[in-house]
């Protein structure tokens, strides 16, 4: 049982290409901690067609606890459920146009502390402070999770069990987000964020007993992460809380109507760019291809799934190798590599296993033209462990990349208060993920208004399309949870990780491979 947990867990770094995320290295640290320099690039989200989306002082990334609005998006695609119905356009700091404002005019000099009624149709609309109480109150307790005062948001992530700390980076970004969004935001509507943060021990129990608690104690789910999330997946079902995680890893989970992933994901649909990237780079290598993974029903499954999209762009097999949990000697392994002359050799493992095949090659003289790993091993350890031996292995991610935290400012923030919040810790592409949740929770719950409910909040993020988390991932259509084929290929190079492909931001555009 405890080898099937564990395979399983690198089934689902393999199959999130957001899993794990690399180590800073004590200057990349203090470089994104301190802002990287100011270094300022164009990273707005989507518009917002229909939603009053206030837009109060900003927040410096150079100073955690500054007092402001939450470096954020424009906003997801969602919907103005008010009142009135979005016909009321705020377009600074208090200050109102909209045509439904009657006689009340804000010209902004307060900074948004002027509460504003319609007083044409005669029901208050959502204010334009949305960091403060509004006139009348804002109704108290709205929903389950929900109080005058404040919101509860969970996270059901992996921290302990037989890979501990498998998921803590997701669970401690929502830490970071509501802590920086409590100090820098305030309120939502005169409601302060609290964290509820649930261990689901990598056990399919677990997860379900800690779904239950969340279901009863939080309002909505974010940035939630576990390859057992088939035992948390009929509680979410029935309990119908907003659920807007990382990632759904099992059929099961994929299948809740109430569930929305951060990074979509369908069973038998593949985004092809990723792989379109080797295939016109290494078109010779593809023909000689090789695919070793730790052995395991789903991980089958799961391989299964990538040779068959790889088949539309001219990959051919020559060799696929389940691998035991516990096999230490993968010399055997190469030597059949050697036999069969592969030329392309994909590994979906732990990183530490990744590095003993990188060793054997090394040994046996060995060199593919193309050694890829699955992005759980873009962590610093890798090439630690590995040294020499890791040299041009090859990986495809799909958020950006904490070597180049300096041009991306949401990145910063999120550095920087994982660093407030858990010192010491280090970021992970899941963790980036599960920030960008809380940054989609509070666009959303500020368009709804201070009447909060749960499927306020599902109504919303059904409609979310291209939302990119402020530019720190591609856009993701969430609300039709279809897949991305957005990626950055990355190589070590020198002993580092350096992107390879596109010179910058993400590729994209070739679509996905619908095998159902």
């Amino acid at each position: 049982m405890r080898q099937q947990r564990i395979a399983a867990s690198m089934l689902v770094l393999g199959l999130l290409a957001s899993a794990c995320g690399a180590r800073l290295t004590d200057e990349q640290r203090a470089a994104a901690v301190s802002g990287g320099g100011g270094v300022t690039v164009d990273a707005a989200g989507p518009t917002t067609p229909g939603v009053t989306t206030p837009a109060g002082p900003t927040t410096s990334v150079d100073s955690p606890g500054t007092t402001g609005a939450p470096t954020s998006p424009t906003g997801p695609t969602v919907t103005d459920t008010s009142a009135d119905a979005g016909t009321d356009t705020t377009t600074g700091p208090g200050a109102d146009s909209g045509a439904d404002a009657g006689t009340d005019t804000d010209t902004g000099a307060d900074a948004g502390t002027d509460a504003d009624t319609d007083n044409g149709a005669g029901t208050p609309e959502i204010p334009a402070d949305t960091r403060s109480m509004p006139p009348g109150g804002n109704g108290g307790a709205t929903d389950v999770g929900v109080t005058e005062t404040e919101i509860f948001l969970g996270n059901v992530s992996d921290v302990s069990g037989a890979v501990p700390g498998l998921f803590e980076a997701a669970q401690l970004a929502g830490k970071a987000y509501v802590a920086f969004h409590n100090a820098s935001q305030g309120t939502i509507f005169g409601r302060a964020l609290r964290y509820l943060p649930y261990d689901a021990g990598l056990d399919t129990g677990r997860n379900r007993s800690a779904s239950i608690e969340a279901c009863e104690n939080a309002f909505t789910d974010i940035g939630s992460i576990s390859p057992m999330d088939q035992g948390a997946a009929p509680v979410i079902d029935e309990c119908n809380i907003p659920d807007i995680r990382v990632g759904s890893t099992t059929p099961q989970m994929k299948a809740v109507d109430n569930a929305y992933a951060m990074s979509p994901t369908l069973d038998r649909v593949e985004a092809l760019g990723q792989h379109k990237y080797f295939a016109d780079n290494y078109p010779d290598a593809i023909t000689r291809s090789a695919y070793l993974f730790i052995a395991g029903e789903v991980t089958e499954k799961s391989t299964q799934q990538t040779r068959d999209a790889q088949a539309t762009l001219g990959y051919e097999y020559v060799y696929l190798q389940p691998i035991d949990l516990t096999e230490t000697n993968y010399a055997p392994f190469v030597l059949e590599l050697i036999d069969r002359d592969v030329r392309y050799v994909a590994f979906q493992g732990a990183y530490q296993q990744g590095v003993r095949l990188a060793e054997a090659m090394q040994q046996q003289g060995y060199v593919p033209d193309v050694y890829r790993l699955q992005s759980n091993a873009y962590v610093a350890d890798y090439i630690e462990l590995g040294g020499a031996a890791v040299e041009n292995t090859f990986f495809t991610l799909n958020t950006v990349l904490f070597e180049e935290a300096d041009q991306y400012p949401e990145l910063q923030t999120y550095l920087q208060w994982l660093e407030q919040v858990a010192p010491g810790k280090d970021p992970s592409p899941q963790g980036v993920l599960a920030w960008s949740a809380g940054m989609l929770f509070h666009q959303i719950a500020t368009a709804i208004g201070p009447n909060l409910t749960r499927e306020a909040v599902l109504e919303q993020v059904a409609q979310v399309e291209g939302w990119d988390g402020n530019g720190l991932h591609p856009p993701f259509d969430i609300g039709s949870r279809q897949p991305s084929d957005c990626y950055i290929a990355v190589q070590v190079s020198g002993g580092a990780f350096s992107r390879t492909y596109p010179d910058q931001g993400f590729a994209c555009g070739d679509g996905v491979a619908d095998l159902r």
